[in-house]
């Protein structure tokens, strides 16, 4: 009898741990959401982008280096992923804000049916620039192991940042207005 109380107890045990540390592990892992004491976001220049090659909506494949010039903004996402599906609005909103301005490129990298991610993009009325890692060239050239993940790269082509997590739309903007004050 007390070999199954403590066995038990065991099992209770790991489980609590397991899903603790899955919670802490999550929100280690997904970032803050918001600026914290409404602190702009640092963009400092990490080196020269990564290029890699995609495919647009309609199949045709581009690179990044093809965007350089401008300032852009990659994230990659899922539809599957609750935390890219909860800045998709966000997105997209600021990809209309700023059309001519900056890039975006809204890379899904799940091996996910093109058809079924553009009915889900079109059903939820987005219009930003969608984009396809068949081949994983982008997600390996960002070491993306976790989504959603957004890169921030200067006119010049240097990464200025990688945010892994959720992003708010103040925070996203932040990002954003930081790029087009570099200047370049």
């Amino acid at each position: 009898m007390t070999k199954k109380v403590v066995l038990i107890i065991v099992i209770v045990a790991l489980f609590a741990g397991v899903v603790t540390g899955a919670y802490f592990g999550y929100k280690k892992l997904s970032g803050k959401t918001d600026i914290p004491g409404g602190q702009s976001p640092a963009i400092q220049n990490k080196g020269d982008y990564k290029d890699f090659t995609v495919t647009d909506k309609d199949g045709k494949e581009v690179k990044l280096s093809d965007f350089i010039g401008k300032p852009i903004v990659i994230n990659f996402w899922a539809t599957w992923c609750p935390p890219c599906r909860s800045e998709l609005a966000h997105f997209d909103k600021l990809a209309k804000e700023y059309e001519g301005k900056v890039h975006f490129l809204m890379v899904n990298l799940s091996g996910e049916d093109k058809r079924s991610v553009k009915n889900f993009v079109q059903s939820n009325g987005y219009t930003f620039p969608l984009y396809f890692d068949d081949t994983n060239s982008g997600s390996k050239a960002y070491s993306v192991s976790s989504i959603p993940v957004t890169v921030f790269i200067t006119a010049k082509g240097d990464i200025g940042a990688q945010r892994i997590g959720a992003m708010s739309e103040a925070t996203l903007r932040s990002y954003i207005t930081q790029l087009l004050n570099k200047g370049e």
